[in-house]
Order: structure tokens, then sequence, then C-alpha cells
């Protein structure tokens, strides 16, 4: 093929996939206008495939499959996760509040930060409705843990597999080290203990309210058969923003790059903001966070620090030669 052949073909491809992203952004548009912002593992799994294909049309089909086959453990797993989530209740083992309680009292001076929060922002419990700017910044991050991390593993596969099975490694450790959590100390949430009557004063619930006048919501091709009301320790809403961050973190050497911590201290402010999560869950997840990301990278580096002797006796003659 000659020269003035490969740049009509280079330039016909640039054309097909420009003209598939914009159909693939206005289909996904429409779709989270209409129906919802895709939010649970399957529904992600195939609008991020869908993705894929539209940036690499033009490519063979078994380079579009290879999307399938190297994210099918994970999005298996994390199904599974989906649905043992909610499972989990149906165990009837005892549900712990106190402990997280007497901490946010300790901090809150006799009321729990949820309390003192909403009293402050909202005037008494935060509604569903009349949210302002600030709440639809909060709403978008506590909303943003259910797609976040998909999103940064895809732009990972699309630019560096082995970067890529770096973070789903750490992001696969996280969940399952999670709905363990869930096991051995199901804990309810400051919403559910508000309407327990175990507060002075209650609290609401209302984590999307600042999406309330936009007309946005979360949407589920596949979920749950249940969901699991009980299930706050530890914060995987705190610990998979604290995950992103510390990853982020560790891909570069630029000063700016701490401002990545912004993301689990805006995800813990909503948290609390909201009635979702104490202080106490909120710190066991962004300590789970840093405690996965550490172990797991120094796995990572394991082999390359024991090949490293062998290395160096290899060369040794050659350097005395």
């Amino acid at each position: 093929m000659s020269l003035q052949d490969r740049r009509r073909v280079r330039r016909s491809r640039t054309a097909l996939r420009g003209v598939a992203i914009l159909l693939y952004l206005a289909l996904l548009t429409l779709w989270s206008v209409t129906i919802g912002v895709p939010s649970d593992p399957l529904g992600l799994f195939l609008w991020l495939w869908a993705a894929a294909i539209a940036c690499r049309a033009g490519e063979p089909l078994r380079s579009h499959a290879a999307f399938a086959r190297d994210w099918s453990l994970p999005v298996l797993f994390l199904l599974l996760y989906t649905y043992s989530y909610g499972l989990i209740y149906l165990l009837g083992l005892p549900v712990h509040i106190e402990p997280a309680l007497a901490v946010d009292r300790w901090l809150g001076g006799g009321e729990i930060l949820a309390q003192r929060l909403q009293n402050a922002v909202c005037g008494g419990p935060c509604g569903p409705d009349g949210g302002t700017w600030v709440d639809a910044v909060l709403t978008t991050v506590y909303l943003s843990h259910f797609v976040a991390a998909w999103v940064l593993a895809w732009v990972l596969w699309m630019r560096d597999r082995p970067v890529w099975r770096q973070w789903m490694t750490r992001f696969v450790a996280l969940n399952l080290t999670g709905l363990i959590g869930y096991v051995l100390f199901p804990m309810a949430p400051p919403w559910m203990a508000s309407e327990h009557g175990l507060l002075s004063s209650p609290i609401g619930a209302s984590p999307t309210r600042g999406w309330a006048d936009l007309g946005l919501r979360l949407t589920r091709i596949l979920d749950g058969p249940l969901t699991n009301p009980v299930a706050a320790m530890p914060s995987l809403h705190a610990a998979t923003a604290m995950l992103i961050a510390l990853f982020a973190i560790s891909r570069s050497t630029r000063w700016w790059r701490w401002l990545a911590l912004l993301y689990p201290a805006l995800m813990c402010y909503a948290l609390l903001l909201y009635g979702e999560h104490y202080v106490l869950d909120e710190a066991v997840g962004l300590l789970l966070a840093l405690g996965i990301h550490r172990v797991v990278g120094y796995l990572e580096r394991r082999p390359a620090l024991s090949a490293a002797p062998g290395a160096a006796a290899t060369s040794a003659p050659a350097d005395l030669r």
C-alpha cells in the first residue's frame, strides 16, 4: 500500500471514529436524561464497552472482543458482590449503632455531626427538595461513587493495560474487603438511627437533593434483588474516593497531584451532611483504602525486588570483563 493510500485509510478511520463517538455521546446523553445515568456493574460494563468500540471504530473484531475478555472476571465479581450485598441483610445478624454514635456525639459535643451540619446548612433536617448549587456539587460527588472507579478503569484500559490491572486489583480487593466488613459488623447509618428515635433530633437522608431540580437520577439495568440498609461499616463511598485519590497521586510527580485528596474530603463531607455515614466508618474506609493501596503496591513490587539480585549476579561477569 502506497503512502497516499495509507493516509486515505487513516483519514477514513478518523472520520469513522468521530461519527461513532458523536453517536455514542448522543445516545448516552439521551439515556441519562430520559432513563437515568448508568450505575450498576452490567450497565456500566456495556456502556464502557460501547465507548471503547466507538473510540476504536475500524479496528478488527478481535480488538473489540479483548475488552470483554479482560473485563469479564472483574465484572462477574462485582455482579456477585451486588447480589450478595443485599442478601447479607437476610442473615439477621445483630445491628451495631452505639459505637459510631458515641464517637460522633463526642466529636459533635452531644449531637452527631449529621445533626450539627443539617441544622447549620438546612435549618433542620435536610429534605429531598430545596437544594442549592452547593447541593448539586455534593450530590454529584456522592453519586460519582457509582461510576468514577469504572470510568478510571476504562481510561486506563484504553491507555495502559498493565496499569489497568493494577487499578482493578485494588478496586476488586476494596469491594471484597468491604463485603467482609458488612458481614462481620453490620452497622446502621445515621438516617436509620434517626428513624428508630435514637437521636435527640431527626435528620434527613437526602443525598440526591442536589439533583432534584435537574431531573437526573441513577438507573440500574441489573441490580441485586435486595438492598442492605445496615452496610455502613466501612464506608465504601469514602474508601473508593480515597483509593482513586491515592492511585492518582501514585501515578504522578507533579505538585498538584495532592489536589486529588479534595475528592475524598468532599465525599466525606457529603456523607456526613446527608446522614449516610458517621465519622467512624468514614475513617475506617479511608484507612482501608490506604492499607489496600499499600499492600497491593508492595505485592506488585516483590517480583522486581526478588529478580534484582539474580539480574545483578548475571551482569557482574560482563562488568568485570
